[in-house]
């Protein structure tokens, strides 16, 4: 009776210790999913303003090239943007740009400038178009620009000039990300006012772009949020993070 009695306190213990081991496991399953989704809910919560808001950028300009001589300004933005390129507060399809611009000392409207420029080990080479209003000639190419520097010639009347394009960037300012961010919460309301059922309801254009309120030179971040009846935007400058114009 004894040893039965053992071996049934054993059994019972041993199926106890069976349920607790179930239990155990069923736990840590448990656990694991739990933490699974704290991880999948982090990495979510993780992403940056722009990744959020990758969907509806129609123009994303990263970098802008600066060079020349005594006869001509010569500049390159480059980026990612909508293609065809148009302001309707929705972002179509986009792709790779980089614009070369030059901007000779003394203007000839009946002249003809070619180009030739690098890209990463790509060669582009074409004829630079006239602007219909301004006093320069550029070209679209569809390749993004990568780098500190830029490698480029102009020909004009059989006469080439080498250039070397330097990027404006600088190690102390901010980037796209925290460009996009400063922008979003000063302009939280009014993006509020284009958000519906949780989908922003605008394009979003991100300019790294010369000065554009004075002659004093400089290079800011420009953020704008358009939909088909509005323009929210605010201009950064780079380096102290400050906001020196909104369109709110």
């Amino acid at each position: 009776m004894v040893t039965i009695f053992m071996r049934g306190v054993f059994m019972r213990i041993k199926g106890a210790c069976g349920g607790l081991a179930a239990a155990g496991r069923v736990g840590r399953v448990i656990l694991s999913m739990g933490l699974a989704a704290a991880v999948f809910l982090s990495v979510a919560g993780c992403k940056t303003e722009l990744e959020k808001n990758e969907s509806n950028i129609s123009e994303l300009r990263t970098n802008v090239y600066a060079g020349g001589d005594a006869a001509m300004r010569v500049t390159a933005i480059t980026g990612r943007r909508e293609n065809p390129y148009v302001l309707d507060g929705h972002c179509g399809q986009t792709r790779d740009f980089t614009v070369i611009t030059i901007e000779p000392t003394e203007f000839d409207y009946d002249k003809i400038y070619s180009y030739k420029l690098t890209v990463g080990d790509t060669e582009y080479t074409g004829e630079l178009a006239r602007h219909p209003f301004g006093r320069t000639f550029s070209a679209d190419i569809e390749a993004k620009a990568d780098g500190d520097t830029l490698t480029c010639s102009v020909t004009d009347n059989g006469a080439e000039s080498q250039f070397v394009l330097t990027s404006v960037r600088t190690p102390e300012m901010i980037d796209e990300n925290k460009a996009i961010e400063i922008a979003a919460a000063r302009l939280k309301k009014p993006i509020a006012s284009l958000t519906g059922g949780g989908r922003l309801n605008a394009e979003i254009y991100i300019r790294l772009m010369a000065n554009p309120i004075d002659n004093s030179g400089g290079y800011y971040w420009y953020v704008a949020y358009v939909n088909e009846s509005a323009i929210y935007a605010v201009l950064i400058e780079p380096v102290s993070m400050e906001i020196l114009a909104v369109r709110d």
